[in-house]
């Protein structure tokens, strides 16, 4: 008899089928006599599956990030450059220094990017002053050493992180206080009258110098 599989079973319809104790099949009575099926023919398919290295397709270069506009580039540069002539002015009639590294960074992030939220004026004078106080802090634990300006720093950005206060430039304000050692008395009110006129700077490009960003995002 033709079989329709290639197992060591042969079944037919109409048969009864039954169970022997070990699972085999036992064929009735009643299945005496049926005609065969006409063999089949079995087809085994093959399916090729790609090897892994060979199914990684190519990864396509990025795209180039377009360049600022040089207008744009132009309006920040003239913006910065007046911001910090005008903190050189204001401590050369207070004879006091009003124009510090720090500060520099900080327009620099006023004017390159006014819409990250370090820019803000809430984490520009908020950060500054936070850092300065702890410089304040490690200087009398520590003194004017290179290894409590380091602390000084690192401090500073936890502090800015838990508050939301986060202004990278204001990192280095406690270490120049660790450093230097200023008063506290003039330094902190010229730091405050410094990072507001930093503020008040960083309102006029978007609304008599085009800008695109209309700084402050928030305040």
């Amino acid at each position: 008899r033709s079989t329709l599989t290639d197992g060591p079973n042969t079944i037919y319809p109409g048969q009864h089928l039954t169970f022997g104790d070990h699972g085999q099949t036992q064929e009735s009575a009643s299945s005496q006599n049926i005609p065969p099926f006409p063999q089949q023919s079995v087809y085994h398919l093959r399916v090729l599956v790609p090897h892994p290295e060979h199914s990684r397709m190519p990864t396509p270069p990025p795209a180039a990030t377009p360049g600022p506009h040089p207008l744009h580039v132009l309006r920040a540069t003239v913006f910065v450059i007046g911001a910090l002539l005008l903190l050189v002015a204001v401590g050369v009639l207070l004879r006091q220094p009003l124009l510090i590294p720090p500060l520099a960074a900080s327009a620099a992030l006023v004017h390159g990017a006014p819409g990250l939220p370090i820019s803000q004026p809430r984490n520009l004078v908020g950060g500054q002053l936070m850092s300065a106080l702890i410089g304040y802090a490690t200087l009398a634990v520590t003194g004017s050493t290179a290894w409590g300006a380091a602390v000084a720093a690192g401090l500073s950005l936890g502090a800015m992180m838990l508050t939301h206060l986060s202004h990278s430039p204001a990192a280095a304000t406690a270490v120049i206080v660790v450093l230097q050692a200023p008063h506290p008395v003039p330094f902190l009110p010229l730091l405050v009258l410094a990072t507001g006129l930093l503020v008040v700077i960083g309102l006029l490009p978007g609304r008599i110098g085009g800008h695109p960003v209309r700084y402050p995002l928030s305040w």
